[in-house]
């Protein structure tokens, strides 16, 4: 790790490396800009591979013979196309991309765990869920913001809300095509400007177990009369 002078292609006529009990390469900010196509083809046991804070702009086929992987830590490759993961916990920088990720779930599965911040990093360290999804420092539009099917738990952290003064936080979400929020359990809204209400009497998360809301100085309602 952190070896600036590393390089990983290999002369044409040499065969890829042949480590076939290898089940941890941590490669992660060594400054790789390119991985060999065939480089992987011979670590059929690897399980965990970091190749986070590299620049690196496609990752090679031969990652495909990797049956026996488990976690692939990445920083700054798109997910979307990874249809198979099963749990994901990383950062996407702006709500742009984000909603382009979510968007991708409409047509394959999510994973069974996730952890996502979305913005800057905020200061909750204790999570109760396997699907938490934390917005820090972002502005909300009008249906701006899409969330998945299933998320268990949300933080929204320092947000200012861009609105009229009769309009919901929760309206600024865009539904998906399963009842919005039907499993969400736990809620935290901490220092976010110009909210005034957050549910209509209809809309209130049915399994919601834990609400917190702090530092919110221009709350009026909870749930709107």
């Amino acid at each position: 790790m952190e070896n600036w002078g590393l390089q990983l292609p290999y002369p044409l006529q040499m065969s890829p490396p042949k480590c076939p009990i290898l089940t941890t390469f941590l490669l992660s900010n060594c400054r790789i800009t390119s991985i060999p196509e065939g480089f992987f083809k011979h670590m059929h046991a690897l399980k965990i591979l970091d190749l986070s804070r590299n620049p690196i702009m496609s990752l090679p086929i031969s990652m495909a013979n990797l049956k026996n992987l488990t976690a692939l830590l990445l920083w700054g490759e798109e997910l979307h196309g990874l249809k198979k993961l099963e749990i994901l916990k990383g950062i996407f920088y702006d709500l742009q991309s984000f909603n382009i990720y979510v968007q991708s779930l409409h047509y394959q599965e999510e994973p069974r765990e996730y952890v996502i911040h979305v913005g800057k990093m905020g200061c909750r360290n204790a999570i109760y869920s396997r699907k938490y999804i934390e917005l820090c420092g972002c502005d909300f539009y009008i249906n701006q913001i899409m969330l998945p099917p299933n998320i268990e738990e949300l933080c929204i952290e320092e947000c200012y809300l861009h609105c009229r003064e009769e309009d919901l936080l929760f309206s600024k979400f865009i539904k998906v095509p399963l009842p919005t929020f039907a499993s969400l359990k736990f809620l935290y809204i901490h220092r976010c400007k110009n909210i005034k209400k957050l549910f209509s009497a209809n809309c209130v998360p049915a399994n919601l177990q834990g609400l917190w809301v702090t530092e919110c100085d221009e709350l009026e309602e909870i749930i709107a009369s």
